[in-house]
């Protein structure tokens, strides 16, 4: 299906696919109390009018058609267009409007482009319904559909539009891909801990607080193309905050690509190691950031002086960062203070980004020379330094940058310029590649899988985790392109080339398992 970016509050679009649970599932069909209930059946239709196009079987509650497929192989729901309203739910607030506890696909049917075309299925949670949609299963993909929340929940115990949380403290769910789905309004869009966690191409707009949550994280973890919207007092676009027993993070986090106006952050780090366990690298690459209430990228440190051994690495590159209320990247020392955690030297990476302040400050016209590109705040430890920070070809002043973000486009805007500087920093040309989705998601070698994306007309190759693709046929901004062989199982990068550059989907797709399939 094409997959488009959005630059406003939509209605949007959502999908579910999945392979294997570590959860408790329900049995197919154990709803009898629906007439169109087929044991055994793996494809499930939803309409609110009840007609499913003549497929069977038909039902009008997202719950039931879940329930009808839950435990099948290559459980699907096949969501029609229409809004689906799910009732507040009971006391206690704890429970879900909608719970997933097996692999499955919900997807909105037939909804090419639907986000631009204000049409996509949508599921709207009436009341203040603390969680709404709780997702309790590996290997889950939720695309084209929208959530909607008019009200905002309460924020004691949490209150998401979508909730992936952790089975015991010791654990996560592995392989929830959130890819085309728009979440307006609640308190928070998203909450979830996850190995290998991916959320693309997706707009949130609208939540009182952050618009996603992340208590923990391990595995390889993408946050891409993503468009984020809302006043500076509505926290972070993307949070990484530890929260009660959490998990140590681990792994590779990108966030790359991801358009963000009025949020206060585009992103915050806040979890901190209570014990040994893996590295993180972070990458904060080619995001736009526009009207921020505070700094673009912040970092919360621990009174653990050790626990920025957390990171291998962290690279802050190719960002734009225009009209902000701070400064792009800080270490706050607020809660840490003198007996704070130290970066060692070098290890932020900030290059090659662009920041321009033309913003007025307290009633005074200000000069538009630009901000700071790094720095922490005040009561900080002894031995901190700048040097904390590596920072190389980054514009920060005058002359005044030409660099206006099109929010149309999935990544910003295009390259311009940067005064002095003979390169485009901190931008991205235009036509430069875009890849959207991979469709089927994991197929064997030898089977042909369609790619979706923007500015792919002229594609050159196609690598599978780095493996390239003995044939791939382009037609318009689809590919069609034979899965090569490979000795790897699990999820790997798609990325497509052209003259123009290149794109990389990150677990863009999954190779099965000899012995378990997809």
């Amino acid at each position: 299906m094409t997959l488009k970016a959005i630059p406003a509050v939509l209605l949007g679009c959502l999908v579910l696919f999945g392979c294997s649970s570590q959860s408790d599932s329900r049995q197919a069909g154990s709803d009898d109390t629906d007439p169109t209930a087929q044991a055994g059946t793996s494809t499930a239709w939803l309409d609110a009018k009840n007609k499913c196009a003549g497929e069977q079987p038909c039902f009008t509650e997202p719950q039931q058609a879940i329930d009808a497929v839950s435990g099948q192989p290559e459980a699907t729901v096949n969501v029609l267009a229409g809004t689906y309203t799910i009732p507040e739910t009971a006391k206690p607030a704890t429970e879900p409007g909608l719970t997933i506890d097996a692999p499955v696909t919900l997807q909105g049917w037939d909804s090419d482009d639907c986000q631009e075309k204000n049409s996509c299925p949508t599921i709207e949670f009436l009341g203040q319904t603390t969680t709404g949609l709780r997702v309790k299963a590996n290997d889950v993909t939720i695309e084209n559909l929208a959530f909607v929340q008019q009200e905002v929940p309460p924020s004691t115990p949490g209150g998401q539009l979508i909730e992936v949380p952790q089975p015991d403290p010791g654990t996560v769910f592995d392989d929830v891909f959130i890819n085309e789905v728009v979440i307006d309004g609640g308190r928070r869009g998203l909450r979830a801990s996850g190995q290998d966690l991916t959320v693309t191409n997706s707009v949130f707009t609208g939540q009182a607080a952050d618009a996603i949550l992340i208590p923990t994280i391990t595995g390889s973890s993408a946050f891409q193309g993503n468009y984020f919207e809302g006043t500076g007092t509505s926290k972070k676009a993307i949070n990484f905050e530890e929260q009660y027993q959490s998990l140590p993070a681990s792994g590779d986090v990108f966030v790359e690509y991801n358009t963000t106006k009025g949020k206060n952050n585009l992103m915050s780090w806040n979890i901190w190691p209570q014990q040994a366990g893996g590295k993180v690298n972070l990458s904060v690459v080619h995001n736009t950031v526009v009207s921020s209430g505070g700094p673009m990228v912040a970092f919360w440190a621990s009174s653990n002086p050790d626990a920025f051994g957390l990171f291998s690495a962290i690279a802050i590159d190719s960002n734009l960062f225009t009209e902000g209320g701070g400064t792009p990247v800080l270490v706050d020392y607020t809660g840490a203070g003198k007996s704070g955690a130290v970066p060692a030297n070098s290890l932020i990476d900030v290059s090659n980004n662009l920041t321009y302040q033309n913003k007025e400050k307290s009633g005074v016209t200000a000069d538009k020379t630009g901000v700071a590109g790094f720095g922490f705040t005040p009561d900080v430890p002894a031995d901190a330094s700048m040097k904390m920070f590596n920072v190389k070809d980054t514009v920060t002043g005058a002359p005044k940058v030409g660099a206006a973000p099109d929010y149309a486009l999935q990544g910003g805007s295009a390259a311009l310029g940067a005064g002095e500087s003979g390169t485009n920093i901190g931008a991205w040309q235009g036509a430069a590649p875009v890849v959207r989705a991979v469709v089927p998601r994991c197929l064997p070698a030898g089977r042909t899988v369609n790619i979706f994306g923007k500015n792919i007309q002229g594609a050159t190759t196609v690598l599978f985790g780095g493996v390239a693709s003995p044939q791939i046929e382009l037609s318009g901004n689809k590919i069609k392109a034979v899965v090569p062989d490979s000795t790897t199982t699990g999820l790997v990068d798609v990325t497509v080339t052209t003259d123009k550059g290149s794109a990389t989907l990150r677990n863009g797709f999954r190779y099965p398992s000899p012995d378990s399939g997809c």
